[in-house]
């Protein structure tokens, strides 16, 4: 089942930050009150956005993707018509060959504008945990690509699973950009906010579906995007969940 994820609002923390769930499991809404007392250091991707280099990490199924795409369409909207920036998003799963990389990269027409005109380039590569040639190859992509160009007006995005960063590729981009200009940021988990407007937004009643969730004591899988959306899957179909973790 789809879920409509347009009103979501995801939050990002630095990796040496602090955040705190609420008494439910939830993420405690850093729009909120007494959120923006407990989550200080929870903010929206706009609060970052500035950050020339950013590391995006998150657990499996938090929704990096998802995040990333939506990202990508703000950055379209918000600006004018006669100066859109250049953005390039690669799915690193799909490429087995450097050189592919490289000129996905590099030779594309977005890329050159960027050389040519210094017109604002975002470039995300999403999934570094899954891309096949390794961390050392993909690092020495971009130090071949970037090798002689100004790095200014680039943005620079990596999204991977939080276990499998490579530190040798963390190392090279302080190298590269400075520790003041590269970030390392983890994506956080959903508020309940979040979850009862995706459950309406698919026919299911917030509160019923909330009540259910929190009954079975699996807040831990609604905060997910991936295993949400196995939970509004059968509640819908089966109007309840089920009632042990066993056999959920």
């Amino acid at each position: 089942m789809p879920l409509e994820r347009s009103a979501w609002t995801r939050f990002w923390c630095r990796r040496e930050g602090v955040y705190s769930l609420d008494n439910r499991g939830y993420l405690a809404d850093p729009l909120h009150q007494w959120g923006r007392i407990t989550n200080p250091a929870a903010i929206t991707f706009d609060g970052i956005s500035a950050v020339p280099c950013l590391v995006l990490l998150g657990e499996p199924g938090a929704g990096k993707s998802d995040s990333i795409s939506n990202t990508i369409e703000g950055i379209r909207r918000a600006e004018p018509r006669d100066h859109i920036s250049g953005v390039i998003k690669i799915d690193l799963i799909g490429y087995q060959s450097d050189i592919r990389l490289h000129r996905a990269i590099f030779e594309s027409s977005v890329s050159n504008e960027w050389r040519s005109t210094g017109k604002p380039l975002h470039l995300f590569l999403d999934g570094v945990d899954e891309c096949t040639l390794g961390p050392s190859v993909l690092q020495s992509v971009l130090e071949e690509g970037f090798s002689g160009s100004s790095l200014e007006n680039l943005y620079l995005r990596l999204a991977c699973r939080t276990a499998d960063w490579p530190q040798s590729l963390e190392d090279w981009l302080w190298t590269r950009w400075g520790k003041e200009q590269m970030q390392v940021h983890e994506l956080l988990p959903l508020r309940r906010r979040d979850v009862a407007e995706v459950a309406k937004a698919n026919g299911v009643t917030p509160e019923r579906f909330l009540a259910a969730v929190e009954d079975a004591d699996v807040v831990p899988l609604a905060i997910k995007p991936i295993t949400l959306t196995f939970l509004l899957s059968s509640f819908r179909a089966e109007g309840r969940l089920p009632s042990t973790q066993k056999e959920l």
